[in-house]
């Protein structure tokens, strides 16, 4: 078999943009906090024919970055985005296989994989949701959230919470369970956890 080959591309979105949904294919991505209000997306490309179409675009204050694959599931049709936000800007990721780091923002998080693993960290967000089909999830956090639910189907689910009380459900069909922060059924603070096959943990954060 051929090595694939590869492309890079850098560019910046100066269209103002209160929230980020990524639709990508095949291929990870990495949203981190940028400088003032400036989106600045970096998309490294692996394919074996043509050269994955990802397209972007903003409207109605969203930004919309999109890889729809190569339209053969035989061709290797991978991207990766690394994009750099503001801090409280909204995330919407799903990714039909490889790794998602979300770090440092604050803006109301979903992330989901079909393949890969999801991590987020640092997060000050208030609400995060973050699901994985075949690999771990973990998230972090640098300030309580409301709500979290942290699910996997396969691997392991690690959420890292500040110090405070929380309203924890963790679940796990085939591995360990271990719970280490102060509970309370009745705090708003709602936190959930759970895996069909790994362990899972809440935990305070380091």
């Amino acid at each position: 078999m051929c090595p694939p080959q590869t492309g890079e591309q850098s560019y910046e979105v100066t269209e103002k943009a209160a929230s980020l949904h990524v639709e990508n294919y095949a291929g990870g991505i990495e949203v981190v906090p940028g400088t003032g209000d400036v989106v600045k997306v970096t998309e490294k490309y692996e394919y074996s024919d043509g050269q994955p179409p990802t397209v972007h675009s903003v409207k109605g204050g969203e930004l919309v970055l999109k890889n729809p694959g190569c339209g053969s599931d035989a061709d290797q049709c991978a991207v990766e985005y690394r994009v750099e936000v503001p801090a409280a800007t909204a995330t919407h990721l799903t990714v039909g296989g490889g790794e998602t780091s979300v770090r440092g923002l604050t803006g109301t998080t979903y992330a989901k994989s079909d393949g890969g693993s999801v991590r987020i960290t640092d997060s000050s967000a208030k609400a995060v949701t973050a699901k994985v089909d075949g690999g771990d999830v973990s998230v972090h956090f640098a300030a309580a959230p409301d709500t979290v639910d942290a699910g996997t189907e396969g691997g392991d689910s690690t959420a890292r919470l500040p110090e405070g009380v929380y309203d924890v459900q963790a679940d796990t069909e085939g591995g360990n369970r271990k719970v280490s922060v102060k509970t309370d059924s009745g705090c708003r603070h709602k936190i959930k956890a759970h895996t069909g096959g790994g362990d899972v943990t809440v935990e305070p954060a380091d």
